[in-house]
């Protein structure tokens, strides 16, 4: 793990690529660690299900100190901040299950993480997912997928998601229809797009 951190006062917060700049700048703390997971997934003809637990041993990685430099040294903020210099993983235990035809061409997926937990940025997550998919068989048919996930915790943000397989390309679009506004004008709360390659050995 590898983080920069800095701490901007809002009431100096005026030119936000300036301290996006800085804060790329900054001096990095790197930290290594290993998670251990255990997991067991039962497989039948038609269905599977799981569960996993991961990062049991919780492993703990030094994030530095924060730089504060625009900071009183005596207010409870930057005392707050000063002690922050580590971020641990957390335990979490996820759950699965698929139901499928005997071809595998059809899948419906569900899974919900059991509680929540924090990522390295401090915001909580705790995703529930449901999904269907096609798989073609054929290399110019191309396979599609549909679903929805919800963050249960933190941000609580939901997404819709499509995506198509055609030969090895896989291509997959998420976006929120919640509505923020930059601006004055409406936009997701979010989006991504992910391409990629899928390749056998």
């Amino acid at each position: 793990m590898e983080q920069s951190r800095l701490a901007v006062r809002l009431e100096k917060l005026t030119d936000i690529e300036q301290q996006f700049k800085d804060a790329m700048d900054q001096g990095r703390s790197s930290d290594s660690g290993l998670g251990l997971d255990l997991g067991l997934l039962w497989v039948s003809e038609n269905y599977r299900v799981g569960a996993t637990f991961t990062n049991i041993n919780e492993p703990s990685f030094d994030t530095g100190t924060v730089d504060l430099t625009n900071y009183d040294p005596n207010s409870s903020v930057t005392q707050r901040l000063a002690a922050d210099s580590s971020y641990t993983m957390e335990k979490q235990l996820s759950v699965e299950a698929s139901l499928y035809t005997a071809s595998q061409n059809w899948v419906v997926s569900a899974a919900m993480d059991g509680n929540a937990v924090k990522d390295s940025l401090g915001d909580e997550y705790q995703w529930a997912t449901l999904s269907a998919a096609y798989a073609s068989d054929s290399w110019y048919l191309p396979g599609i997928r549909a679903g929805y996930r919800a963050n249960l915790a933190g941000t609580e943000i939901t997404y819709y998601t499509l995506g198509t397989t055609i030969a090895i390309v896989n291509l997959d679009v998420a976006w929120s229809p919640d509505d923020v506004t930059i601006d004055g004008k409406s936009v997701p709360r979010g989006a991504m797009v992910n391409l990629g390659l899928e390749l056998s050995f």
